[in-house]
């Protein structure tokens, strides 16, 4: 039953689909192995958290940390991505929990959520230095040379050059990602997030993604500065209008975070209640 289960996950995620769908690196070269394809997916997907089934894997992928979200995210980004995940922030994990709900009950709901998430307590974080000017084009150079575009798409075209036969070439410095497939995509991180965040996130990426496949790439905080202005195009300032979470609404969001599962997969304040799907 259970290398049934394996199998019909491997074959369903292969067909091709015109709407977006999460992207699993590694996955693609599993194709000869549906078993142990469907495994990667199982775990990767995180599906035996939500659905009543005995999960037989003992290694648990964790999920990001939702502590300190209103210092690193903009509202506007999260509301969006909690209504459709894939849909701003293409090859996401986390699945839709509001598909098929009426608009403004999930409008709603998700106003809810959001002020509960925006209530949860910062986590420790050191700060960056105060007012620091970092130099975008050095951050172009290292995202194209430390190893962004081994997993990302480069974000310059290469050069060309001529070879010793004198014809003339592409050039890059770095190996970038040779599978559309396999390239991670970045969100609108413009729209996502701003300058001092995104450079903590760089310098210390599993504070906030403690099971994220992106490296610790032991940049300084100049260097991480640097990358961060160059892709928010030197936005630096964080956002002017505040959020501030409503007492009623952070009581029904995080209600309403256990009643739908959120649980199963992040953890936050309060008890944590188990909420299962059918399998």
């Amino acid at each position: 039953m259970f290398f049934r289960l394996l199998l019909l996950i491997s074959i369903l995620f292969s067909i091709p689909q015109v709407r977006a769908e999460p992207i699993v690196p590694g996955y693609q070269h599993l194709a000869g192995s549906p078993s142990s394809a469907g495994q990667v997916l199982l775990q990767e997907l995180k599906c035996f958290p939500c659905h009543a089934a005995d999960n037989p894997f003992p290694i648990k992928r964790k999920t990001p940390t939702l502590l300190g979200l209103r210092n690193r995210v903009k509202p506007g980004y999260l509301r969006s991505f909690l209504v459709n995940p894939n849909h701003e922030k293409p090859g996401a994990l986390m699945p839709n929990l509001f598909h098929g709900w009426a608009d403004a009950e999930r409008e709603d709901a998700i106003e809810n959520i959001l002020h509960f998430l925006y209530s949860l307590p910062d986590e420790a974080t050191k700060a960056n230095g105060e007012g620091t000017e970092y130099d975008i084009a050095k951050g172009e150079e290292i995202f194209h040379t430390v190893g962004c575009v081994a997993c990302h798409e480069p974000r310059r075209k290469p050069q060309r050059i001529e070879n010793e036969f004198g014809e003339e070439i592409e050039w890059e410095r770095e190996e970038p990602v040779k599978e559309k497939s396999a390239s991670i995509p970045l969100p609108d991180l413009k729209r996502k997030t701003w300058l001092k965040p995104l450079a903590r996130f760089l310098m210390s990426p599993y504070n906030t993604r403690p099971g994220g496949r992106m490296p610790d790439m032991k940049l300084s905080e100049q260097e991480a500065g640097s990358i961060a202005a160059y892709l928010l195009n030197g936005e630096a300032v964080s956002p002017k209008v505040m959020f501030e979470p409503y007492p009623d609404r952070i009581e029904k969001g995080q209600r309403l975070f256990h009643e739908i599962g959120c649980t199963n997969c992040h953890s936050s304040a309060g008890k944590k209640e188990a909420y299962s799907l059918k399998a």
